[in-house]
């Protein structure tokens, strides 16, 4: 793993992910991501986040709708309602 900067926690306990990270994954503002810890090792991984659908928040099965990810069971139970 290379060490691409080295960042301070603001009082918040945020910090800015460098510009050539963001671009290398293909991140843009408001990109969701899942944050993982290793406690053991002291590290904190980042991943882009796989959908999920808005309701149930399966990560099977999903169709877009508006914009949104919906999975079948939701989309049929919508359609049954």
């Amino acid at each position: 793993m290379e060490r691409i900067s080295t960042r301070l926690l603001d009082e918040l306990g945020r910090i800015a992910l460098p510009s050539v990270s963001r671009e290398a994954f293909g991140w843009e503002p408001g990109a969701p991501l899942d944050i993982f810890e290793d406690a053991a090792n002291q590290q904190v991984v980042l991943r882009q986040a796989a959908p999920r659908c808005v309701f149930c928040k399966s990560g099977t099965g999903l169709l877009l709708f508006g914009g949104k990810h919906v999975c079948a069971q939701c989309l049929r139970a919508i359609r049954e309602s």
